[in-house]
């Protein structure tokens, strides 16, 4: 029994020399050799750096494979440069949106729409037919409250309120002062201001819709309505609210400026049924044809 135990590592032990004495003598270029033989590594292909499956040598047994990833490469290849080619579309796009984006009026504003966008001048109230110290006097009493909006936010932004219900709140009791021009100058010098100053000052009728109240009036594309209710209208805004007020459904007149030719047509107060623009028109044309 005993002999048995030691015949075992015996043999065990003349296995491993026999191993070893077979390695040592193995050429280098042996196909079995397993020795790690230190190598520069050469350069990377650019080619197979772009396509990794290019220098895949291939066997019959994997040709499959290789194809169908090679098309997944492909494939996501194309998406990603379609992906990079739209990012880069919408950034160019954002930019341009940035540089010709145009701050938004006060919601309390009583200049709406487009006139609110100019900033008076002396020099414009001047050219609008404003004596020039009325305008200065008019400049004077503009600059003083937003000179105190200013301080309002700066207030509200070191005790940190800006954007809460109390900032709000005294935002609105200075707005309550704003200068409004038009109350100011009066339909006729207000016209004439924002025709000199280049803004529009006119409505116009872009189109009408199917069974609208506009179209059984009468009122056609390409239309400039010039009042509503007796009321002068520089900005579609103010159409707008008008339609709101009074009893609906009660008919009002509306002036109508179409070719040259001053219209007066009866409407419904209520939605009308038309989409709105703004255009420019000298005050003068609009009373050469009769308003």
């Amino acid at each position: 029994m005993n002999n048995r135990f030691i015949f075992i590592p015996g043999v065990f032990v003349l296995g491993m020399l026999a191993g070893i004495a077979i390695i040592k003598n193995r050429a280098p270029d042996d196909p079995g050799d397993t020795s790690i033989v230190a190598e520069t590594a050469p350069a990377p292909d650019p080619e197979a750096v772009a396509n990794p499956f290019a220098s895949v040598q291939t066997s019959p047994g994997i040709d499959d494979r290789l194809q169908a990833l090679q098309s997944q490469y492909d494939r996501l290849s194309e998406r990603l440069d379609r992906l990079e080619k739209r990012v880069a579309t919408a950034t160019d796009e954002l930019e341009s949106a940035e540089e010709t984006t145009v701050p938004a009026p006060p919601a309390n504003s009583s200049q709406a729409g487009a006139a609110t966008l100019h900033v008076p001048t002396v020099d414009s109230l001047v050219k609008a037919g404003i004596g020039r110290e009325r305008a200065e006097d008019i400049m004077r009493r503009t600059n003083e409250i937003e000179l105190k909006k200013l301080e309002l936010r700066d207030r509200a932004i070191r005790e940190h309120y800006l954007g809460t219900g109390r900032y709000n709140r005294e935002l609105s009791e200075l707005a309550a002062g704003d200068v409004n021009l038009r109350e100011e100058l009066g339909d006729d010098a207000y016209d004439r201001y924002l025709y000199a100053t280049r803004q529009n000052n006119r409505v116009r009728v872009t189109s009408v819709m199917v069974g609208s109240q506009a179209e059984s009036a009468g009122i056609q594309s390409g239309d400039i309505i010039l009042s509503y209710d007796d009321r002068n209208l520089f900005d579609w805004s103010e159409l707008q609210q008008a339609t709101t007020l009074g009893e609906r459904g009660e008919y009002v007149s509306m002036d109508v400026l179409r070719d040259g030719q001053l219209l007066n047509l009866w409407v419904p107060r209520g939605p009308l049924g038309i989409r709105l623009g703004a255009t420019r028109l000298d005050p003068q044309a609009a009373s050469a044809a009769g308003r």
